[in-house]
């Protein structure tokens, strides 16, 4: 699918985390989702297409997902922050208007915060 055509970002390195993600997010209606394992994947999507909400695993391979929550908050696109790391917390209080869903998070949890990012930016 191509990234215009996008409504959720996910930035996932765990591919079968990406990838249940996207399929529950779809499955409720919230698709079509882009899914990005890298920073510059996710940065290259940002600049292609038009998003209205992201989630952001902020551990990812190689790097942090903390340049791309810089992008998503100049550009006022909502996202949620994910994390497994407790010593993440000092990174994501530069970040006080997303969500912070620690791993393993409930999916219908994620499902809502989505909804109610979509519903609020129609209104």
């Amino acid at each position: 699918m191509p990234a215009a055509a996008a409504h959720v970002l996910i930035v996932e390195d765990s591919m079968p985390i990406a990838l249940d993600t996207a399929e529950a997010l779809e499955a409720a209606g919230l698709g079509p989702v882009a899914i990005a394992a890298t920073e510059q994947h996710a940065l290259r999507l940002l600049d292609e297409g038009a998003y209205r909400f992201a989630i952001l695993d902020v551990t990812l391979e190689r790097t942090t997902s903390i340049k791309i929550a810089q992008t998503l908050s100049m550009t006022k696109i909502p996202f949620v922050l994910t994390t497994g790391l407790a010593e993440n917390s000092k990174q994501l209080k530069d970040f006080p208007e997303a969500m912070v869903l620690q791993k393993p998070y409930r999916t219908d949890r994620l499902i809502e915060i989505v909804a109610q990012a979509l519903e609020a930016a129609q209104a």
